[in-house]
């Protein structure tokens, strides 16, 4: 067992170990506690499965978007070369841009923590992490029917540098020509449509819109949405592919959660109706 194996191990066992009803009754002030830490190893492993996932599903080989993309950002009068390029002449702001790129995980666990600390009733915290889970699943689905090398093929070598979050159009020929057999140790992303972090953005606004958090979580929401395209290497369809992306997301964890409510409830009215059939 590598070292990595034992890490996965110790991680997996306590997640479980702190999910246990017992622990919870015993400790109950420090049950967010612990829902929150197991949800940080969720999204740990979601994380690093949905990288595989998405070199996986481009083994199919749809054929490219990257045309109709094109053409439908230029429909709307969208230049993103312009975009980029105006972008990066502001250094500072650009900067501070590409560090919030990089949050993706890590304000998904802060919007599951704080929604389950201070609004359980309303099961903030599990409907933005389900919805956030069936969003990657989605994106990755639909990133297989419509691959595309993102917008990072229009811009010059300067420019490209720093969309850090681009397609790597090396892999994703490789991957298409069947060359590519192991997983690389530097991957990236090769999903372009749709954009997971206007997604992201969209949930947070979404979970939040009735909580006293929204003033708090809002801005970085819509400033991590914006670096979808000043470090994403997406293009502005890709962006608002994440409206359908979002509303589909949103509506499986409403009913994964209410079907797991009705079979948690089951048992007692099944239980009530037969004390209620037997003879006095």
């Amino acid at each position: 067992m590598s070292a990595l194996d034992g890490a996965d191990v110790v991680l997996l066992g306590s997640a479980l170990l702190l999910s246990r009803g017992a622990v919870r009754a015993r400790y109950p002030l420090f049950r967010p506690v612990f829902a929150t830490y197991e949800a940080s190893v969720l999204v740990a492993y979601l994380g690093l499965h949905a990288m595989p996932l998405s070199y996986a599903v481009q083994k199919f080989g749809s054929p490219l978007q990257d045309g109709t993309l094109i053409a439908f950002d230029r429909a709307l009068g969208f230049d993103c070369v312009a975009f980029m390029t105006w972008a990066a002449g502001h250094a500072p702001a650009y900067a501070l841009l590409g560090k919030m790129y990089q949050h993706f995980p890590y304000i998904a666990l802060a919007v599951f923590a704080c929604g389950l600390t201070f609004h359980r009733a309303q099961d903030v915290g599990p409907r933005f992490l389900v919805s956030f889970i069936m969003a990657v699943l989605l994106t990755a689905l639909v990133s297989a029917l419509f691959p595309a090398y993102g917008a990072v093929i229009l811009l010059d070598p300067t420019l490209a540098a720093g969309a850090v979050g681009a397609t790597p159009a090396a892999h994703l020929d490789a991957l298409r020509s069947g060359l590519m057999r192991e997983m690389p140790v530097q991957v990236g992303s090769l999903i372009s449509f749709p954009s997971m972090h206007v997604g992201l953005g969209l949930l947070i606004l979404h979970s939040l819109r009735r909580s006293w958090l929204l003033p708090l979580f809002a801005p970085h929401a819509l400033v991590f949405m914006l670096t979808a395209l000043t470090h994403g290497g997406h293009y502005l369809a890709d962006c608002l592919a994440a409206l359908p992306l979002a509303a589909t997301s949103i509506w499986l964890s409403r009913t994964l959660l209410a079907r797991r409510r009705g079979a948690a409830k089951s048992p007692e009215v099944s239980g009530a109706a037969t004390l209620a059939g037997m003879p006095a």
